[in-house]
């Protein structure tokens, strides 16, 4: 958990994510037992976000980065599955652009231009959750074009060409 000194912070910051995304999105959970245990927030979907995230704060925040992860729950092993955004995405952006060769404009590689690279100690948690946003809007962007080719492809026999042209108005 961040240290007691900073929680006025922290409950700011909570108030900015329950603003935006609304109070019955944001969850803490905490136990006050010791200082040194992690922070969490929980985000759940909602008009902004696909994804369910977690939030972690460390006993040293805000000069140690916080972690945001994206996580589910798995009913048939009792257990929730997490993992960093940036790998998550990066994992599916290289899935759909380097193995299925779905070109996008615009599209960001999220190893090298998430929020984190990048964080100064004034960026609040509304900051750095809006990169799950834009990452999240670019997920969407490759799948459905992904998915959109193979449609197109199995209902009418186009020439490649034919197909890269249509994909490019998209």
């Amino acid at each position: 958990m961040v240290r007691l000194k900073m929680m006025s912070r922290v409950n700011k910051e909570i108030q900015l994510l329950e603003d935006y995304y609304g109070k019955h999105n944001i969850e803490v959970r905490t136990v006050f037992e010791n200082e040194l245990h992690e922070f969490a927030i929980n985000i759940y979907k909602n008009k902004y976000l696909s994804f369910n995230v977690k939030v972690i704060l460390y006993y040293d925040y805000p000069f140690k980065d916080p972690a945001f992860c994206l996580y589910y729950y798995d009913k048939t092993d009792n257990i929730i599955h997490t993992i960093k955004y940036f790998d998550f995405f990066a994992d599916a952006g290289s899935f759909y652009c380097t193995k299925k060769n779905v070109s996008l404009d615009g599209y960001l590689c999220p190893c090298c231009y998430h929020a984190m690279c990048n964080r100064q100690l004034n960026d609040s948690l509304l900051e750095l959750s809006k990169d799950i946003q834009k990452f999240g809007v670019q997920f969407m962007r490759l799948r459905e074009k992904y998915f959109l080719k193979k449609y197109i492809q199995s209902t009418n026999n186009l020439n490649n060409d034919i197909l890269n042209i249509i994909l490019i108005y998209i």
